[in-house]
């Protein structure tokens, strides 16, 4: 039995309006989807036929959409309005920051509120991402089921709060939502990958600390947001790996000979770990590897799954600047690894076959990697590699390394030990580089 009570009580500004007492507890997502709805529900029945105003507000990506059309599932004919159809594309925007509560045109929304508080029909804005600006409105009717939810990153700004009966707010830990926030934009306004993280880097967290956190804390419901995104995002690789001696002539002897191609790639791979976390402790969702291959830079999202032989890794991988590194160490993001890899390739447009060298584990492993699980593990058992393969990824064999050896971390990857935290010297790595 929930033990969560929620008490109606008197707005202190407006004694013929309702809210509810803050619960006391922060909640996981779906608690707080029932208790939303449950306490919407006691202040409809308390309000006696009057509109209730929701507000859902939290950080870009956390989920305040997901949450308030989950919201309007179960309490149908409800108004939801979007913040993001808000935006006054009149005004200047700085930098592409389309986060800035300067840029919302609070005055109308206000309009739009007491209309349909007061049962009055009003002309919602909709608001078009890819060509930033206002390209319609819709009539919309005083919602039936008298519940009016109001959704977006400044949904409990003090410019609308006192149209507010009740206020929920939904975050996320940083890194969860850098992820969401990447897809939502990418599907949303046609950015490219690489543009949203640099947005988010230059933009979303400031703001997000100077000026939406503190309306959060305020929230007579709060929530916390735990989902992990990577599942299903997709196709997974299917990935073996073994330390077996296999010659090339066996490998060309189960590769297509036809469209069989062979090139050399050196690499080195940066690891970060997520605020708060420690070296030791962190899995495999929670590593950001930036790799740098030929002078470029991409930014890759793993979480590894293993089952039987395989290594299972559903990936998101996307090319971004140098000074992506700093965006995320001011993130609180900490570097922790350092990896060299040179990789000889062998491919035939199926499955992939290679030698890596790993220079910090001195160590070369065979790999095979491909979309089709049959495939590749056809393609092991053709090379004899059955009964040797190894169930981990590389940052995990230094893991292990480096939990034998905790006071030798950075030895073997040339970087500067930083005395106080054991990580890296962003800084000193970054200009050894340019």
């Amino acid at each position: 039995m929930d033990t969560l009570e929620i008490e109606v009580v008197p707005r202190v500004d407006k004694e013929d309006r309702f809210t509810i007492k803050p619960l006391k507890e922060t909640l996981s997502f779906d608690k707080g989807f029932f208790l939303s709805v449950k306490a919407i529900q006691m202040l409809r029945k308390k309000s006696q036929g009057k509109v209730v105003v929701i507000g859902i507000a939290g950080p870009s990506g956390a989920g305040k959409t997901s949450l308030a059309q989950k919201i309007v599932s179960v309490l149908p004919k409800s108004c939801l309005i979007s913040l993001d159809n808000y935006l006054d594309s009149s005004r200047q925007i700085i930098e592409e920051n389309y986060d800035d509560y300067r840029l919302v045109d609070f005055e109308l929304l206000r309009n739009n509120i007491s209309d349909l508080i007061s049962n009055k029909s009003t002309d919602l804005p909709l608001y078009d991402f890819t060509k930033s600006g206002r390209y319609a409105y819709k009539k919309v009717q005083p919602p039936e089921s008298k519940v009016l939810l109001i959704e977006g990153i400044y949904a409990l700004h003090e410019e609308i709060r006192h149209l507010l009966d009740m206020r929920i707010s939904i975050s996320g830990g940083v890194h969860f939502d850098l992820i969401k926030r990447i897809f939502r934009d990418v599907h949303r306004t046609g950015q490219q990958p690489h543009e949203s993280l640099q947005q988010i880097t230059d933009t979303v967290y400031p703001m997000y600390k100077a000026f939406i956190e503190p309306d959060l804390q305020l929230a007579e419901i709060q929530i916390v947001n735990k989902f992990n995104p990577f599942g299903g995002l997709l196709n997974p690789i299917y990935i073996l790996k073994s330390l077996k001696n296999v010659t090339v002539e066996q490998i060309h002897s189960v590769l297509n000979k036809s469209t069989i191609q062979q090139h050399t790639a050196r690499y080195y791979d940066i690891y970060l770990i997520p605020p708060n976390t420690t070296f030791s402790q962190t899995s495999s969702c929670d590593w950001i590897r930036v790799r740098n291959y030929d002078g470029q830079y991409s930014i890759m999202f793993s979480e590894e799954i293993k089952e039987g032989p395989f290594i299972i890794s559903p990936r998101v991988d996307f090319v971004v600047g140098v000074n992506m590194l700093g965006g995320l160490m001011s993130l609180g993001y900490q570097m922790v690894a350092i990896i060299h890899r040179k990789s000889t390739i062998f491919k035939d447009g199926k499955i992939i076959i290679s030698y890596d060298e790993l220079e910090e584990l001195g160590q070369t492993y065979v790999q095979i990697k491909g979309f089709d699980a049959n495939s590749v593990q056809d393609a092991g058992k053709k090379l004899g590699l059955e009964d040797n393969y190894i169930q981990k990824s590389y940052i995990e064999l230094y893991q292990d390394k480096y939990k034998k050896s905790l006071n030798n971390i950075t030895n073997g990857i040339g970087a500067i030990k930083d005395e106080n935290n054991n990580n890296l010297s962003l800084s000193t790595f970054i200009n050894s580089k340019l």
